[in-house]
């Protein structure tokens, strides 16, 4: 994959202070598609203007306030109110590490980040201009090291009018949820994007090796392995739904500047089709169906099961929530039918997907454990 922008000694040294295990081109996290309604539903008085967005509603805050000089801050433009949804959320703010190693095992933690931006979603059409100006003001807000890097990053919109600043931001956001005020959580005010300065360096792979998960107690992005990792292979995720077509995510990839050529792109009609059948596979439906279908052999929801988990390893899609949902069954099949070894061997898999944190499964791990006869669906299916 071609990305020459931040090929620079300075950027690959930065790089490699994260983890031995970063060879990482640089690369770009784009948000979803920053497509809104003319007119959206349920938007609060005084919040009416231009798609919904009134820019006089929001104010730049940066986190965590009184941080030292070696702490990671993120300058935050958000609509009135998130700020105390933000400093309000247990343990905040949780001191930030990063983790550097080589050889990844699944479920290991690879990096840490409070990223250096989250902001509104940056509406189209004729607001551009006024949010390209207000985010001037925001960047004025970070640490000159944070500024420079952020305007280091690549900007994949440069003919649409998103300005340099805005133009990054969607080239490089992740999406994120759950930090504003209640009114707005079901408009489409209700997502803000962060740039992070290592996270937005991955390239893309529509088999990604990496997952991760949002803590609100640090104001953090957490990534892990997905899988194991080989020493030297490249960190990646998807900037696409991996369970789009070959050619649908190409398409999503063209504003990015690059033609993907992962493995399942260099056979989509393989790979396509194994993807449509793991969606096609409702594995929770299936099991609900076998427990009370007692006519049902008592192997056969594990057999769809070992099916469904044979193709997502195949495609190595095991950062996607359908690995950890058919591992669950697993758990539970074994559990209907008495078996807690084998339940507890599924317990160890599940397990190592730590960006998941199924710690209430842990008294599982033990097949002597009392917690297996106090189940609800122990010997359900004897």
């Amino acid at each position: 994959m071609k990305r020459g922008f931040l090929n620079s000694n300075k950027s690959k040294a930065r790089m490699g202070a994260v983890s031995d295990a970063i060879h990482a081109k640089p690369g770009a996290i784009p948000a979803k598609p920053n497509t809104l309604p003319a007119k959206p539903a349920n938007v609060p008085a005084g919040l009416g203007l231009g798609f919904g967005f009134d820019l006089n509603n929001t104010e730049t805050i940066v986190l965590p306030e009184n941080a030292g000089p070696d702490e990671q801050v993120t300058v935050c433009y958000v609509w009135r109110g998130s700020k105390e949804i933000i400093v309000q959320k247990p343990g905040f703010p949780t001191p930030m590490c990063l983790f550097a190693t080589r050889r990844i095992a699944q479920g290991e933690p690879i990096l840490a980040e409070r990223p250096f931006l989250i902001a509104i979603r940056a509406p189209l059409g004729n607001m551009l201009p006024e949010m390209e100006r207000r985010m001037e003001e925001v960047l004025k807000r970070m640490r000159p090291a944070d500024r420079d890097a952020f305007m280091a990053l690549h900007n994949g919109y440069t003919d649409d009018g998103s300005g340099e600043i805005i133009g990054r931001v969607r080239t490089n956001a992740l999406s994120l949820d759950g930090l504003v005020p209640e009114p707005l959580a079901n408009t489409v005010m209700g997502l803000y994007c962060c740039v992070a300065r290592n996270i937005s360096l991955l390239n893309n792979d529509c088999s990604p090796n990496t997952a991760s998960n949002w803590r609100d107690e640090s104001l953090s992005y957490h990534v892990f392995a997905a899988r194991e990792i080989k020493e030297g292979e490249e960190l990646t995720l998807c900037y696409a739904d991996p369970f789009d077509r070959a050619a649908q995510r190409q398409a999503t990839f063209k504003p990015y500047g690059f033609v993907c050529r992962c493995a399942a792109c260099l056979d989509p009609t393989a790979s396509d089709r194994r993807r449509a059948a793991i969606r096609s596979i409702n594995i929770m439906e299936l099991f609900s169906q076998w427990v009370m279908d007692k006519t049902l052999p008592g192997d056969w929801i594990i057999d769809k099961c070992l099916e469904k988990l044979r193709l997502i390893e195949q495609e190595e899609l095991q950062c996607e929530d359908d690995y950890q949902a058919t591992l669950m069954m697993l758990i539970h099949a074994y559990i209907c039918r008495g078996d807690a070894k084998k339940a507890s061997e599924w317990v160890a898999r599940i397990l190592r997907c730590a960006w998941k944190m199924e710690r209430e499964l842990e008294p599982l791990l033990d097949a002597e454990s009392s917690a297996y006869k106090k189940h609800s669906l122990w010997r359900k299916r004897v």
